[in-house]
């Protein structure tokens, strides 16, 4: 059938969507065609456990490692991870961090993120801060691959400073994936 005032038609296990005479989309029972940008795969991964350490090296957080297997080599994969960060900092210097991304087991680093606190020449600092990276990368392959979160003090940490992946009552970590069709 047709309608002409919609651009729908259907027949047996199809229907299409057109605007101007061209068919923009077709539903079929294979699935959907015909969109480009159309999410193809979603995964994350929560993590309400506190994490601690003292290293100006990088540390992997395990609770945020999410495993992903893009469906096509050509699609965009957005990654997106929100934690919440306290230095609790008593060597006199500003309060700074790094958080990197790494799907190669810390070898290498997608995306890499310092923060920076104020120094106002106080011997000791406890802050914490609400942090969202997102990113994007073209898939280049179906192969698994799994993101990794590292996080490490700055270079010139003093003795007893401590970065602790931490959330208020009710608040989570969480890392996500999207595949999305170019």
């Amino acid at each position: 059938g047709q309608d002409t005032n919609t651009g729908i038609s259907y027949a047996a296990d199809t229907i299409k969507f057109s605007t101007n005479g061209v068919e923009r989309m077709s539903i079929t029972n294979s699935g959907v065609t015909g969109v480009g940008g159309e999410v193809r795969q979603f995964k994350h991964v929560n993590f309400s456990s506190t994490y601690s350490t003292t290293s100006s090296s990088y540390q992997h957080v395990s609770g945020l490692d999410l495993a992903f297997t893009p469906t096509a080599s050509d699609s965009i994969l957005v990654y997106n991870l929100m934690i919440h960060i306290n230095i609790a900092e008593s060597g006199g210097t500003a309060p700074n961090s790094y958080t990197a991304i790494s799907i190669d087991g810390g070898s290498n680093y997608l995306y890499v993120q310092n923060i920076y606190g104020i120094y106002a020449g106080l011997s000791s600092y406890n802050i914490t801060y609400p942090v969202n990276y997102r990113f994007a990368t073209v898939a280049g392959s179906t192969s698994a691959r799994t993101y990794s979160v590292y996080v490490r003090l700055n270079g010139y940490a003093g003795t007893g400073d401590t970065l602790t992946l931490k959330q208020n009552s009710g608040e989570i970590h969480m890392a996500s994936v999207t595949e999305y069709a170019p």
